[in-house]
């Protein structure tokens, strides 16, 4: 740690750092992560960076992770996340709200026991009138609108 900030060895490659990843989330299943542990998800692809990420490594809390995956509206066994690494530099869309240097949600595609986990999501939304939050003008006008900042 330097000044109270973890440091990563920033030349690996993504897919050793998804490797690396992928061992301490075994880890976590397994209840040997140490408390509190921040995971190290690399640095921003170039798509990530043209949306306004910055040019710093993006980390993920154990204890975050394990909470988002006992919540109610989209529960999760954490190992579902595994080659999250990878699946974030590729993601299939990416969406600001409010401060767009706070918060941004990031779509992306995952596969768990060889099924892909959107395909699960879709399977349990059969008719998307009855999701409230989902405002189809707001998706269709980011669609009309969209330029690729690449």
């Amino acid at each position: 740690m330097e000044n109270g900030r973890r440091t990563y060895d920033l030349t690996l490659s993504i897919e050793v750092i998804n490797e690396i990843f992928n061992n301490e989330l075994q880890m976590q299943v397994e209840g040997l992560l140490p408390k509190g542990h921040i995971y190290c998800l690399g640095l921003p692809s170039n798509i990530l960076k043209s949306t306004g990420f910055p040019d710093i490594p993006i980390e993920l809390s154990s204890t975050r992770l394990e909470e988002k995956s006992k919540q109610k509206n989209h529960p999760y066994e954490i190992s579902e996340v595994r080659n999250i690494v990878l699946a974030l530099n590729v993601p299939l869309a990416i969406f600001s709200y409010g401060d767009k240097e706070k918060s941004q949600n990031v779509i992306i595609e995952l596969e768990y026991k060889k099924k892909k986990i959107q395909t699960l999501i879709n399977q349990q939304r059969i008719n998307l009138a009855e999701v409230e939050y989902l405002d189809l003008d707001l998706i269709e006008s980011i669609i009309d609108t969209f330029q690729n900042p690449l």
